[in-house]
């Protein structure tokens, strides 16, 4: 038989037919497939006609079949309504690690007929296909009926380690058809774009460990500051503090302890001979904190605290009982090297015993008596002038103020020594461990013995506890010497006991000298 399918044409061209006409033969069977395509939504209902003939078409139409031919095409309409940053994506901002945040997502179906949704991760911290870390959807999954009010989803953002996400499809949501098949068809997936970032807390401290107060005198008082700055994209707080805390940072932020709470009320810090002072506070980002720590040493020795500087939201890994910090001074006073080998190293050092021979023995212009505690000028000429350098040293480590003075000894008025003896210089500052030289000049006027008083002052710093006066006292002294000539040859005296020479005149005119007659 010959068949014919009529009315195609009107179904449009969403529909196409595998053949439109053909021959079948005795008792067997022919298939002819009618395909849709769904382009437009709405309802088609229309028909076609089957038509039989003989082959040859001598009895015309001996059969004709009326199909109905009906379709419906309707649309998934997921409508996903979300707070957006500026490039479009679900925006969570910048949050500590270890913080949540959540946001809210709206889903709508606005379509004919239920569907289902459900969230899947394709990337990043969180394993493919597992909402396991750093997020979390709530309902992941579920069914939206036609026509009813929107629901809520919720998307929690929970880092346990640093996240960076600029706007990442890493949130699929799948729409499944419920209409399509056993179980469903899944018939789009909708990707949402993703932007988050956690991180810990970026600091610097300066100046480093240690800060060294050096030498102070006891009694004083110095500061210093350090400055803790915010180099991250969030706030923090900082909590300094003598010992290791009983939880890390991390956990006190979330449930600071009683004794983290206590601490934090203080507003200065003391540890030893330090105090420190904010010992707690907030910096926000690109922000610094000046932090001022005073020291005030008391019994003389070295000084060292260690404190620990607690920094929330910091990695873990860093410092977890706290970020080191050593404060060390050292608290001393001021004292003058009073050893005569070191103040007369220019010059020997003698006992009393055969000072006369001492004296006329010695090299250079000065030696010291130990016994008498006396430095002697030695073989200056009246009229001339002598120089002596005695070394003033600072046996401590903190710097010293000297007063020098020359004086007569006790009972003499100072005219007797006012130009014979001259002082240079009259003060002195002397560093930390170092020293320097007193220059004290001898110009003796007469051939006589002269003598006057050293004295070299510490003087005692301001502000600083008070402290024995110490003094370096010794007596200068010195002969003023004329020239001696003694006549060896000729050895004939005079009456008087002069020195004589006797003159004889020579025969050619001139003279010679004889030795005297008897008369």
């Amino acid at each position: 038989m010959a068949w014919h399918l009529s009315g195609l044409d009107d179904l449009g061209d969403d529909f196409s037919a595998s053949q439109g006409r053909g021959i079948v033969g005795p008792r067997t069977d022919f298939e002819v497939k009618l395909n849709f395509k769904a382009e437009k939504i709405g309802i088609t209902n229309k028909m076609i006609q089957l038509e039989v003939s003989d082959t040859e078409n001598i009895l015309g139409i001996v059969q004709a079949e009326t199909i109905k031919v009906s379709v419906e095409v309707y649309d998934v309409n997921l409508s996903i309504n979300m707070p957006e940053g500026p490039d479009g994506s679900l925006e969570f901002g910048t949050i500590n690690v270890l913080d949540n945040k959540k946001q809210v997502l709206s889903l709508q179906n606005k379509g004919l007929y239920d569907f289902e949704y459900s969230f899947k991760l394709t990337t990043g911290s969180a394993k493919r296909g597992d909402l396991e870390s750093p997020f979390t959807v709530r309902p992941q999954g579920a069914v939206l009926k036609a026509s009813q009010p929107p629901v809520k989803v919720e998307v929690l953002f929970h880092p346990t380690t640093e996240v960076f996400l600029e706007s990442k499809p890493i949130l699929l949501c799948q729409v499944i058809d419920l209409k399509s098949g056993q179980g469903g068809e899944t018939v789009a997936t909708i990707p949402v774009r993703v932007s988050a970032r956690a991180v810990y807390s970026k600091y610097s401290i300066e100046p480093a460990s240690p800060i060294d107060f050096g030498a102070m005198v006891k009694g004083t008082k110095k500061s210093q500051v350090l400055i803790v700055e915010n180099k991250g994209a969030l706030n923090f707080k900082f909590l300094i503090h003598q010992a290791p805390p009983l939880q890390s940072s991390q956990q006190e932020e979330s449930a600071p302890s009683v004794r983290e709470r206590k601490r934090s009320t203080q507003a200065q810090l003391t540890a030893g001979v330090f105090m420190v002072s904010p010992c707690s506070g907030s910096v926000g980002p690109g922000g610094q904190q000046k932090i001022t720590v005073d020291c005030s040493p008391g019994a003389e020795g070295k000084c060292e605290e260690q404190l620990y500087i607690d920094i929330s939201n910091r990695d873990p890994k860093d410092n977890p009982l706290g970020i080191p910090f050593t404060l060390t001074a050292e608290s001393c006073f001021p004292a003058l090297v009073e050893d005569v080998t070191s103040i007369f190293e220019q010059y020997p050092i003698h006992s009393n015993v055969n000072l006369h021979q001492t004296l006329q023995s010695v090299q250079g212009n000065g030696v010291f008596i130990r016994d008498d505690n006396k430095f002697i000028f030695t073989k200056v000429q009246v009229g001339q002038q002598a120089t002596a350098r005695f070394k003033i040293s600072n046996g401590s480590s903190v710097p010293c103020d000297v007063v020098l003075s020359i004086k007569a000894l006790p009972g003499e008025p100072h005219s007797l020594i006012s130009n014979i003896f001259k002082l240079d210089p009259v003060e002195m500052s002397i560093p930390g461990l170092s020293h320097a030289f007193a220059t004290v000049t001898f110009t003796p006027e007469q051939k006589e013995d002269y003598q006057c008083t050293f004295t070299a002052s510490l003087v005692s710093p301001k502000r600083s506890v008070k402290m024995k006066p110490q003094q370096l006292t010794f007596t200068v002294s010195g002969e003023g010497h004329v020239p001696q000539v003694t006549v060896e040859c000729p050895g004939l005296r005079s009456k008087r006991g002069n020195p004589c020479a006797a003159l004889q005149e020579a025969p050619a005119g001139g003279f010679t000298d004889t030795p005297p007659g008897p008369s």
